[in-house]
């Protein structure tokens, strides 16, 4: 995601799925009172934006990702979202450069 030109770019990115709204919404406030900022894409994406092009920049911007997996699993957009943070993860050849990754199992997540 591009910052505008007054705020810092997210550093956090928050993935989830619909069903896990209110999980997402819970976890990225408590983040954020403890100072850390966070991209959450119902916040930070608004209507008549480039919505493909935020989700983009924000996933190549960000210096952690999470991951929330409820009892949808990791499918569609979620999944697209993974592979990005996974390129980015494996990629470097320098651990440093490594983009943290952490997922989160919520309720009535399966262990597959």
């Amino acid at each position: 995601m591009s910052a505008s030109p007054d705020r810092a770019p997210p550093q956090i990115f928050l993935s989830y799925s619909r069903n896990d709204r209110a999980a997402a919404i819970a976890l990225k406030a408590e983040l954020e009172r403890r100072g850390l900022p966070v991209f959450r894409d119902e916040d930070a994406i608004r209507v008549g934006d480039g919505w493909m092009k935020r989700l983009q920049d924000a996933l190549t911007t960000c210096s952690g990702f999470i991951v929330l997996v409820g009892r949808d699993g990791v499918r569609r957009w979620v999944g697209a979202e993974v592979e990005v943070a996974l390129t980015r993860h494996f990629g470097p050849h320098d651990d440093s450069q490594r983009l943290p990754i952490f997922p989160i199992l919520l309720e009535g997540a399966g262990p597959e």
